[in-house]
């Protein structure tokens, strides 16, 4: 055993001896512990402090909500216990909606009832009104035709009388297509004949032409108050020269010579001349009172011509106004104003303001016989009526 302990004793000697050298050459690392220990020990500290600030925060976090959770908690209580008494609040709704249901059921069915026999009891009653109905009816369809067959009539006439009496082909028109309109509405087949007679009439009236006699008649007044102040020709102002007059006379001092004794002569000639008027004309010279006498007559003579309008007589017109236009050649031809009337005058001349009206009245004839053919017809039906009345009795 002593022989091979020797050489491991060797072995470790070397190898202490060794490391013993080797610790004496390598510096220490004991302050780098230290410093690294150190660190350790400030993050596990900062770690365990930061742990504790979230841990807190944490903490506070789970209390708000812990809190929040009880605030809810409650408000779910008082719903809940809200929503308990609405329930019964319903339940005893439901209970009164139920016996309201139950009588109103009851209810329903005893009016069922009694509308079922208010229903058989109207439609007896119906039946019954029903035919009484019916019958009045056609006593009213009856009424209604005879009275639009009346109005016909009625205005028929009246267009008759419009355009044979007042000449008024407007008013005469209006009057037909009322009357074609009373033919339609009383909706009597029959009639249709009547309607197609008056359409007819209606036509021959509209094509009959009215002359202008409005405005005629406002060319008249134009040509009368123009009348009161058209200018009458004169060839200059005349004024007298009062014979044996001062300024006629020379001077006693003044000597006669040629030209004196002409003037002389001259102004005694003047004396002795005479001026008469021809036949519908005015002299040259005229004097302020026969020019009021020339636009009076001329002014009377236009109103005349007017006045015949009302005759609707057109050779009397026509004779009136050229009577008019002759005296209005005595006044001076070369103003505007009595050009201007003359041009309106020689417009209505030979102017026709008679017109033939067209001749209607048989579709107002045909009707009246319509009429007293269903008069008649009517009378036989209710004579037999009463006559076999006491018969089946």
């Amino acid at each position: 055993m002593s022989s091979h302990e020797t050489p491991s004793e060797e072995v470790i000697v070397e190898a202490e001896v060794l490391s013993e050298e080797h610790a004496e050459q390598r510096p220490s690392t004991l302050p780098l512990s230290i410093g690294v220990a150190l660190i350790g020990v400030v993050l596990a500290v900062g770690s365990a402090w930061y742990l504790g600030q979230q841990m807190t925060q944490e903490s506070q976090q789970i209390n708000d909500l812990q809190g929040q959770a009880s605030q809810l908690i409650g408000r779910v209580e008082s719903q809940q216990a809200s929503i308990s008494q609405q329930q019964g609040v319903i339940q005893h709704q439901q209970q009164a909606f139920e016996a309201l249901k139950t009588r109103t059921e009851s209810a329903l069915q005893q009016q069922e009832q009694m509308v079922q026999q208010l229903l058989h009891n109207n439609r007896e009653q119906s039946r019954q009104l029903n035919q009484s109905v019916a019958a009045l009816a056609r006593r009213v369809d009856r009424r209604e035709t005879n009275l639009h067959t009346a109005a016909a009539l009625r205005l028929l006439q009246i267009a008759e009388e419009q355009l044979m009496i007042a000449k008024d082909l407007e008013s005469t028109q209006q009057a037909l297509a009322q009357a074609g309109q009373q033919i339609t509405a009383s909706g009597d087949p029959i009639l249709l004949p009547i309607y197609e007679l008056i359409q007819l009439e209606l036509k021959q009236v509209r094509a009959t032409r009215e002359p202008d006699l409005y405005g005629a008649r406002s060319l008249l007044n134009e040509a009368i108050d123009a009348a009161e102040t058209l200018p009458v020709f004169q060839l200059e102002e005349y004024q007298p020269v009062a014979v044996g007059s001062e300024s006629s006379e020379p001077a006693i001092d003044e000597p006669w010579n040629p030209e004196r004794i002409m003037n002389k002569v001259w102004q005694d000639l003047l004396t002795l001349i005479r001026i008469d008027k021809k036949e519908h004309e005015l002299p040259i010279i005229a004097t302020q009172s026969e020019i009021k006498m020339s636009r009076l007559i001329l002014k009377l003579r236009l109103e005349q011509t007017q006045s015949t309008l009302l005759l609707r007589d057109s050779a009397l017109f026509n004779e009136r106004l050229h009577h008019a236009l002759e005296w209005l050649q005595l006044f001076d031809q070369q103003s505007k104003a009595v050009l201007h009337i003359q041009q309106q005058l020689n417009t209505l001349d030979g102017l026709e303001i008679r017109t033939e009206p067209p001749i209607i009245g048989e579709a107002h004839r045909r009707l009246r016989a319509i009429t007293a053919q269903r008069s008649a017809d009517n009378a036989e039906a209710t004579q037999e009526a009463a006559t076999t009345a006491p018969s089946e009795s």
